[in-house]
């Protein structure tokens, strides 16, 4: 499972980047199937264990974005 949805994490950034949308876009992955290392690896914007942490790490994620570019 941890496998493929590496894979899967990998093809949707590089399908934003393609697109011409991965800067708008912000991917942040988690749950069981999740690591910091894939999200790194792929160039995620976030990681997170739980929805909950999730709340802190997109809200974190909107601050930066609205107070522009760093």
């Amino acid at each position: 499972m941890l496998t493929q949805s590496a894979v899967e994490v990998g093809k949707v950034v590089e399908a934003l980047k393609e697109a011409g949308l991965r800067d708008q876009v912000k991917v942040v992955i988690g749950g069981v199937a999740a690591r910091q290392e894939i999200a790194d690896k792929y160039g995620c914007d976030g990681y997170v264990q739980s929805a909950f942490d999730a709340v802190g790490v997109l809200g974190g994620l909107l601050e930066k974005s609205r107070s522009g570019p760093s």
